[in-house]
């Protein structure tokens, strides 16, 4: 089953807060890590929405 544009912009929408999550549990010295895992979210949410905005609906 192919994914569509929305099933894409759901998975950017979802990853971004996931990230903003973690870079505010980072910058509040909860741990290095988080900035670690903020930034793989980031890069998951950019790339869902480079895939969104390349397909048509």
């Amino acid at each position: 089953m192919a994914k569509t544009k929305k099933t894409y912009e759901k998975v950017a929408e979802t990853f971004t807060k996931k990230a903003e999550k973690e870079w505010a549990k980072a910058t509040n010295n909860e741990g290095g890590h988080h900035y670690e895992y903020a930034g793989k979210s980031f890069e998951t949410a950019r790339k869902a929405r480079e895939k969104a905005e390349s397909m048509e609906e």
